[in-house]
């Protein structure tokens, strides 16, 4: 038998060894990496390591109630141990906590004590992979509020944070909402500073904005905000700069999904040529907002069912867009599936089966860990 020569990367440290997997490797790649080699396996999964090193998308989390949540886990190569990212929402007796957003790692939470804040509703920022928590000061209007006499309401807000950016600011955006023949338009934003520690009410430059769709995520900078009627909605983090893109495109029909992988912008929408098919749209250059085909999917090759998709309460809809590959998650609600869908390898995999979800368009907030400490001050450390 001949002697085995090691690989140079043998003899790395294991300090430059991290740093190299920490700067220079995605997430996708990483997960694989585990399978290189036993070192390289132990320091992936080493707890000391793996704030440095970047995370992968570990599951969604699912409304199956008005003010309830669970969260779906998605299989993993990962052997760091698992993050129960639900243990913010097991909210103790009398108490009434209800998820809001997920943004990279950290959550946003409408919560409501008897005992606490002479019982009105205040917002909580966590981050379940380190326990952290930290209760945000009160905004100028009730969150979750709903003025009649002025028709207006504060029923939506939304969390803003980008570790790439800074790695301990976060933005809330909370959405002031009029009436207006008989729909409810955004018409401000109400927006609190990690940095500052206080609100600013910033009104639309082009109201009324829309009316909003329930779906929204931070991505280049700006707030992302899904409308009807075929708009997207963008604020940055100063409420100084707002804008809308139009998504109207050739071939869809009615409000679409909206979300973000590998960079770019994707947008997912039912097509004007029947019920039995999706058409998804991509945008590369976001100075030029112009956007292009990108592919086009069977529901009935998905779902092998007819096609019989229309109205308020679809069948099927878009559940997530995996933010590092090309994997679409879909909802088959006839069957209670969660699907993902390659669209480079054509590839349809169950995934499991959720006996019941509320929203049969947006129910799903997806989660990625972030092991780095990163809200100042919090309120308390929860292990």
């Amino acid at each position: 038998m001949e002697n085995c020569t090691p690989s140079p990367a043998a003899y790395l440290p294991d300090d430059l060894v991290t740093q190299i997997l920490s700067t220079r490797v995605p997430a996708k790649s990483l997960c694989r990496f585990n399978c290189v080699s036993r070192s390289w396996r132990a320091l992936i999964s080493d707890v000391a390591h793996r704030a440095s090193l970047t995370q992968t998308l570990s599951g969604f989390f699912s409304r199956y109630k008005p003010k309830s949540w669970g969260f779906v886990s998605l299989p993993t190569t990962s052997s760091l141990p698992p993050v129960d990212p639900t243990i913010f929402l097991k909210a103790s007796s009398g108490e009434e906590t209800e998820l809001l957003d997920s943004c990279n790692g950290l959550l946003l939470l409408r919560c409501r004590s008897p005992t606490r804040n002479n019982g009105v509703a205040f917002y909580v920022v966590c981050n379940p992979a380190t326990g952290e928590r930290v209760t945000l000061p009160q905004p100028s209007t009730e969150p979750g509020s709903v003025n009649d006499r002025e028709f207006t309401k504060v029923e939506h807000a939304v969390l803003a944070f980008d570790p790439a950016i800074s790695p301990h600011d976060f933005h809330v955006f909370q959405l002031v909402e009029e009436e207006l023949q008989y729909n409810p338009y955004v018409m401000a934003a109400e927006i609190y500073s990690s940095a500052t520690g206080t609100w600013v009410l910033r009104e639309c430059a082009c109201k009324p904005l829309g009316v909003f769709f329930g779906h929204t995520f931070y991505f280049n900078g700006f707030q992302h905000l899904s409308f009807s009627f075929g708009e997207i909605g963008l604020v940055d983090t100063t409420g100084q700069i707002w804008r809308t893109i139009d998504v109207n495109f050739p071939g869809c029909l009615g409000p679409g999904f909206l979300g973000h992988s590998q960079g770019r912008l994707l947008y997912i929408s039912d097509s004007d040529q029947g019920p039995d098919a999706w058409v998804i749209y991509v945008l590369e250059d976001h100075d030029r907002d112009e956007w292009t085909f990108k592919h086009r999917v069977s529901k009935h090759a998905l779902f092998g069912t007819p096609p019989d998709d229309w109205g308020w309460r679809p069948r099927y809809s878009v559940a997530a867009i995996h933010p590092e590959c090309d994997l679409i998650f879909f909802f088959d609600r006839r069957r209670s599936k969660l699907k993902s869908y390659d669209m480079s390898k054509g590839d349809v995999c169950v995934l499991c089966t959720l006996d019941e979800v509320l929203d049969p368009r947006h129910p799903f907030l997806r989660y990625v860990p972030l092991y780095t400490k990163t809200l100042a001050l919090p309120d308390a450390i929860f292990k």
